[in-house]
């Protein structure tokens, strides 16, 4: 096992205090993420996590492999990465229709 602990603390744009642990355990299951996280602050944060597992393609090689991610719309951030808005993902630069 391996585990992390990280204080995320408030910046402009960001008014909270995260106490954010993290646990990696691999056994013959296989690999297990466990993330704990504790709001320190005295509001209520937005706040959302997930773990990124290797992903196999079921081939020795990507070279002809096709990615499609279902997503309608996308959020532009201003200079310091805050959302500004919504905006649909067709015909967007995000928009990986090839």
């Amino acid at each position: 096992m391996a585990a992390f602990g990280y204080v995320l603390h408030a910046c402009p744009g960001w008014d909270w205090v995260l106490d954010c642990h993290l646990e990696y355990t691999l056994d013959a299951e296989g690999l297990t993420v466990r993330t704990t996280v504790t709001n320190r602050s005295g509001t209520a944060c937005p706040y959302a996590t997930g773990a990124h597992p290797y992903l196999s393609v079921g081939m020795p090689t990507i070279d002809t492999a096709h990615c499609q991610v279902p997503g309608a719309v996308y959020l532009p951030v201003d200079d310091a990465g805050i959302p500004t808005g919504r905006r649909p993902v067709d015909g967007s630069l995000y928009d990986l229709i090839l």
